[in-house]
This record gives structure tokens, C-alpha cells and sequence, in this order.
């Protein structure tokens, strides 16, 4: 749609007062759908044990096909850490794998700041590499235990 401002002194064309009326819905739609609700998902977390009283969530937003995601893990007392390199689950199926689509903070409670890569391992979950000592598993980059953290925040293109 190509829009034509008027000249000073000409009056206004109902048309053009329409066009710029739906420009500017639309330009706030689209930002309203930018800005929008996040949506709450548990992911699965393949590999791990079991979270126990510890924390375990998810949120993602979706825009068009671009899905931003935030997984939060909190390590309790009675969480357990299985066997493996660690994986979770996508809310929304990925369009490719292999891809790095973000980041990961991870917390040694009381003892170190951590930082790596989330990598998409299939088009339905993820997985992520320290960025000292390879993929994230019970005793890497840490042994985990109580208080330890696992955060990450990546965006990718949905199928």
C-alpha cells in the first residue's frame, strides 16, 4: 500500500485518512503481538532425575515463527540428577536442528558463575554445551547439587 500525504492547503482525502487509520492499527497490532503474554510450559527434561521439591519451568512467546523460550531449573534437596547428557523438551516444534539458538547460565551454589550455548539437538528439544566443559550432564560443567541453577534463554524459527 503506497500512501500519498496531502499538500498544505489541500483537504483531506477520506482515503487517505482511511489508509493511514489501517497503518496504524495494524503497526500497533503487530506490536501489541510483539510485546504479548508469555505462555507457561513444564518441559521434559530428558536425562535428568527427578526434580523433587526443586523448580522445573518454562515460558515461551511465539511471533510469527520466531518462538523465544526461558527454561528455569532450581535444584532442592530431593532433586536427583540422573545419567547422560541432559536435553529438554520445546513447547513449539523447531523448524531445523543443529542450530545454536541461545544461552545458558548455570549456577554453582556458593561456588562459580557459568555460561554456554543452547543447541537445538532435534526439532523437539535442546541441549546445551558449558562454555568450558562440554555437554551439560550431572557431573558437567559441576556436580550438581541443592541451590544450583540452570537457566536458559534462546530463540528459534518454528516449523
Amino acid at each position: 500500500m503506497t500512501i500519498v500525504a496531502p499538500v498544505d492547503g489541500d483537504p483531506i482525502d477520506p482515503q487517505w485518512a482511511q489508509d493511514i487509520t489501517t497503518l496504524i492499527n495494524s503497526l500497533d497490532s503487530a506490536s501489541q503481538a510483539e510485546s504479548g503474554v508469555w505462555t507457561a510450559y513444564t518441559p521434559t527434561w530428558t536425562n535428568g532425575g527427578s526434580i523433587g521439591n526443586g523448580t522445573l519451568t518454562g515460558r515461551y512467546k511465539q511471533v510469527g515463527k520466531t518462538v523465544r523460550l526461558k527454561i528455569y531449573l532450581l535444584a532442592g534437596s530431593t532433586t536427583t540428577f540422573g545419567a547422560g547428557v541432559w536435553s529438554w523438551s520445546l513447547p513449539v516444534t523447531a523448524l531445523v536442528t543443529a542450530r545454536d539458538c541461545g544461552s545458558v547460565y548455570m549456577l554453582d551454589a556458593g561456588t562459580a558463575n557459568r555460561s554456554g550455548s543452547c543447541l537445538l539437538n532435534t526439532t523437539t528439544s535442546l541441549f546445551a554445551i558449558s562454555s568450558a566443559d562440554g555437554d551439560v550432564s550431572p557431573t558437567v560443567p559441576q556436580t550438581w547439587a541443592v541451590n544450583d541453577a540452570f537457566v536458559a534463554s534462546i530463540t528459534y524459527e518454528a516449523a
